[in-house]
C-alpha cells in the first residue's frame, strides 16, 4: 500500500507496511518529532483497491497496522480484504478502527463463488431458500440455479467481489479496542547468529542501544562464546550509514557505543540535525558518525525550509527590515534566489531541513565582492559579518 503523508507544508510518500525505522524517518521528514498523527491519503493498494483515494487523519503506526493486516496471500487475509471492500462499497465513510477490526473478525460472511449460478448451488446445497425445501430430491437438478442465486442475493443484499460473494449486512464485528505499542527509539538494528549455523533459523534481532546487554545472554543460552557469534544483518535509522566492514561481533559493540552516544547526547531535534548532516555525506562508518556527533553544533540548521524557493523567502525575510510585511510579495517565486544562495553559501536542502556547511551560516548577510578601481585600490561595500545575531534569525 503506497500512501502520501502530509503535515502542514511537508509531504512524503511511503510504502506500507514499513519497518520502525522507515516509519520514524517519515515522521521526521514531516517534522513530527514527538507525535505520530498524520494526514494520510492512500495512493495505491493492490490488496484492497477500494482503499485507493481514502484519507485518514490518524496515527501512522495504526495505519501501518492496517497495511500489515491486509498484506498477505493466505486465504483468511483474502477473505477479510474482500469484506473490507464490500463494507466500503456499502458505506465509504468507515473509520480506520472499523477497517482494522474486520481483519480480526472470524467467520465473516464471505463465500468463494463468481456468479449467481455458483451462489445458487451453495444456496440449494445448504437449503437456505425456503421455497425449495419441499422439492423432492430427484427434482433438485432441474431447478433454475441461476435464478435462485440471484433471488437470494437480492434478499440478502449480497455482492460479488474478486471471485467471492459477500453479505455486508450479515457482518458482525467483534468488540475490540485498537491499541498500538510504539517501539523505543533505536538507531541500529543487528541480526546476530552463531557462526556456521543457518542464520534464518538461529539469528536474533537486536536494536541498539537498548538490546546490547542481550547479546551475551543469547550466547549463553545457545551454549557458545560471544566471540563465536557474528553479524549477519544490519539496518540503520540514519541515512548514508555504512554497514560493518566485516561480520566480527566486536563491531556490534562499536555501533552500540555510537547508539548510546546519540541517545544520551542528542535531543530529538539533535537527531534530526544529525540525519540532515549525514544526508549530505558519503556513507559513513560508525567511527565517522561518532566524530560527526562531536562537531554537529558547528552546522547551522533550519527544519522549516523544504526547498530552494522556501530558503530564498526565508533568507530575504531575515535580512529585510523587520517591519517590512513579506506578505506583499505574495506567491512570488524565490527559487532562483534560493538556488544562488545555496551555491554561494554551500548549504544543502535535505528531506529534514536545510543545513549549512561546516562552520557555515544559513542567514548571515553576504557582502559584495570588492572591485578594483582605476588607481588599483579596492572599492567595496561595508563587509558585513556573515554570522547573524540571535535577533536576526529565528531558527527552526
Amino acid at each position: 500500500m503506497r500512501v502520501e503523508l502530509r503535515n502542514w507544508k511537508f509531504t512524503t510518500e511511503l510504502v506500507l507496511p514499513a519497518d520502525r525505522y522507515q516509519l520514524r524517518d517519515a515522521l521526521d521528514k514531516l517534522r513530527l518529532y514527538n507525535e505520530s498523527k498524520v494526514d494520510c491519503k492512500v495512493v495505491r493498494c493492490g490488496a484492497v483497491p477500494m482503499l485507493e483515494g481514502m484519507k485518514f487523519d490518524d496515527d501512522l503506526y495504526k495505519i501501518n497496522l492496517l497495511a500489515e493486516r491486509i498484506d498477505g496471500c493466505d486465504n483468511d487475509t483474502k477473505i477479510h480484504n474482500v469484506m473490507i471492500q464490500a463494507l466500503l462499497k456499502e458505506n465509504y465513510d468507515r473509520s480506520l478502527d472499523e477497517l482494522i477490526t474486520v481483519t480480526y473478525t472470524p467467520d465473516v460472511p464471505v463465500f468463494p463463488c463468481k456468479s449467481f449460478y455458483d451462489y445458487g448451488e451453495i444456496v440449494i446445497d445448504n437449503e437456505w431458500f425456503d421455497e425449495i425445501k419441499d422439492v423432492p430430491e430427484e427434482a433438485i437438478p432441474y431447478l433454475d440455479t441461476y435464478t435462485i442465486g440471484r433471488e437470494m442475493a437480492d434478499r440478502e443484499g449480497g455482492v460479488f467481489i474478486d471471485d467471492y460473494y459477500v453479505i455486508p449486512d450479515n457482518y458482525e464485528p467483534i468488540d475490540m479496542e485498537i491499541t498500538i505499542e510504539k517501539p523505543e527509539q533505536s538507531f541500529f538494528c543487528l541480526t546476530i547468529a552463531p557462526k556456521g549455523r543457518d542464520a534464518a533459523k538461529t539469528g536474533e534481532i537486536y536494536y541498539l542501544p537498548q538490546d546490547a546487554g542481550r547479546i551475551g545472554e543469547f550466547a549463553h543460552d545457545i551454549g557458545v562464546e560471544v566471540d563465536d557469534l557474528e553479524i549477519v544483518g544490519f539496518k540503520s535509522a540514519l541515512p548514508n550509514t555504512a554497514p560493518p566492514s566485516d561480520s566480527d561481533i566486536s563491531k556490534a559493540y562499536i555501533y552500540q557505543a555510537v547508539a548510546k552516544k546519540i541517545s544520551t547526547r542528542l535531543s530529538s531535534r539533535g537527531v534530526i540535525r544529525l540525519k540532515a548532516a549525514m544526508a549530505t555525506q558519503m556513507p559513513m562508518s560508525a567511527g565517522e558518525i561518532n566524530e560527526l556527533i562531536d562537531r554537529l553544533h558547528r552546522y547551522d540548521f533550519d527544519t522549516s525550509v523544504k526547498s530552494a524557493d522556501d530558503y530564498g523567502f526565508r533568507y530575504m525575510e531575515n535580512i529585510v527590515n523587520r517591519q517590512f510585511d513579506m506578505n506583499v510579495v505574495g506567491d512570488s517565486s524565490f527559487a532562483e534566489i534560493g538556488e544562488a544562495l545555496l551555491e554561494r553559501k554551500g548549504c544543502t536542502v535535505t528531506d529534514y531541513g536545510i543545513i549549512s556547511s561546516l562552520d557555515g551560516s544559513l542567514y548571515g548577510i553576504i557582502s559584495r565582492e570588492p572591485e578594483q578601481t582605476e588607481d588599483g585600490t579596492e572599492d567595496c561595500d561595508e563587509d558585513y559579518d556573515d554570522q547573524p545575531s540571535e535577533d536576526d534569525i529565528e531558527m527552526g
